[in-house]
C-alpha cells in the first residue's frame, strides 16, 4: 500500500536476507556433521554383514546421507532468497504503490519520447542522399552521441544503416503503456475513498492507498475464499481483510462476491 510502501520493501529485503543468511548456516553445520559422522568410519572401511558392527555402521551412513541431503537443501534455499533479495534491491519497475509513482513514470515518458525523437533525427540523417558518410558521422556526433555509437549506426544491419525500424517501434509501443498508466493513476487520484456496508460485509475502496477491502464478520466459506482469489482478492494479515489493486474491475467484483455469500 501506498502510506508504507518503502517500509514494506525495505522489510521484504531484510527478511530475504535474513533467511538466506540462516538457510546458508544451516547448510555449513549440516555439512560439518556429515563430515564429523564420518570421521568415526576409517576410510575405505566396508559394511561387515554379519558382524555387531553392521547395524551401527548402517545407521552412521543413515545419518551422514540425511545430513548432506539437508545441507544441500538448505543451501539451494540460501541461494534462493539471495537472488529474491537481490531483485528486490536491484528492482527499477515503477510500482503503483510507489508514492511517487505518477512524477517517476511521467520523468520515464519523457526520457522515452526524447529517445524516440533522437532515434528518428538519426534515422533522417543516416537516409540522406546528400551526405557523405563522413558528413553523417559528423552530424551524428552533432546530436550527442559517442563516436562509437555513431559508427554503430553506420554499420549495415538487416541491409540498411541506422537505428532498426523495430526499436522506434518497440519504444512507441511503451510510451503508448506509460501513458496510459499515467492517465489511469490520474484517474485514481481524483478519486474519492468510499466505505459501504452491505449487511455484514464492508467494502473500502481505497483510491489513497491503490487497494478495495473486504471485511467479513468471521473466516468466509471454502466456496467464498476461492472466489476471492479468482477475483485478485489476497488475505492481508496486516489490516485484517482481504484486499485487491484498486480498480472498477475489482470494486464489481466485491459486489458480485457479497451477493454469493449471501445467497442473493
Amino acid at each position: 500500500m501506498r502510506s508504507n510502501y518503502e517500509e514494506k520493501r525495505a522489510n521484504r529485503l531484510e527478511r530475504y536476507e535474513r533467511l538466506a543468511s540462516k538457510f546458508s548456516q544451516e547448510s555449513d553445520i549440516r555439512y560439518q556433521r556429515f563430515k564429523s559422522l564420518l570421521s568415526v568410519i576409517p576410510m575405505g572401511q566396508p559394511i561387515l554383514v554379519g558382524h555387531h558392527s553392521e547395524k551401527g555402521h548402517r545407521s552412521l551412513l543413515k545419518k551422514a546421507d540425511n545430513n548432506m541431503r539437508k545441507s544441500v537443501e538448505a543451501d539451494d534455499k540460501s541461494k534462493y532468497y539471495a537472488d529474491r533479495a537481490e531483485t528486490v534491491e536491484n528492482n527499477h519497475a515503477i510500482s503503483s504503490d510507489d508514492p511517487n509513482a505518477l512524477e517517476r513514470l511521467q520523468e520515464k515518458l519523457a526520457g522515452l519520447e526524447k529517445n524516440q525523437e533522437l532515434m528518428k533525427k538519426c534515422n533522417k540523417i543516416t537516409g540522406s542522399k546528400k551526405l557523405t558518410e563522413a558528413a553523417k558521422i559528423e552530424q551524428l556526433i552533432g546530436l550527442g552521441l559517442k563516436e562509437s555509437t555513431a559508427m554503430e549506426i553506420m554499420t549495415p544491419r538487416y541491409g540498411r544503416v541506422g537505428i532498426p525500424s523495430f526499436k522506434l517501434t518497440n519504444n512507441n509501443a511503451t510510451i503508448r503503456t506509460v501513458k496510459q498508466r499515467i492517465e489511469r493513476l490520474q484517474k485514481i487520484e481524483a478519486m474519492p475513498d468510499e466505505e459501504k456496508t452491505y449487511g455484514d460485509i464492508t467494502v473500502k475502496a481505497l483510491a489513497s492507498e491503490n487497494r478495495v477491502q473486504m471485511f467479513f464478520p468471521g473466516k468466509p466459506s471454502d466456496e467464498i475464499r476461492t472466489e476471492l482469489k479468482r477475483s485478485g482478492f489476497r488475505w492481508s494479515p496486516m489490516n485484517g481483510c482481504w484486499q485487491a489493486f484498486y480498480s472498477n474491475r475489482s470494486k464489481h467484483n466485491a459486489i458480485d462476491i457479497i451477493r454469493k455469500h449471501q445467497g442473493i
